[in-house]
């Protein structure tokens, strides 16, 4: 992981237990892929930012 990401996930972490929050670490058993819907009134659909891979 490059210095900047190592920065940014410490970051993150840091504002998660200050609120409180919980992390997890999670696996897909298959393939996932999001955001290749089309518009919907009941999807609520979601992206990932490309390098820091948290959803946007």
């Amino acid at each position: 992981m490059t210095p900047l990401l190592e920065s940014f996930a410490k970051r993150q972490q840091l504002l998660l237990d200050t609120q409180g929050g919980v992390s997890m670490a999670m696996t897909t058993d298959w393939h996932f892929v999001t955001g290749m819907g089309n518009n919907h009134p009941i999807e609520n659909g979601f992206a990932w930012h490309p390098s820091l891979g948290v959803p946007i």
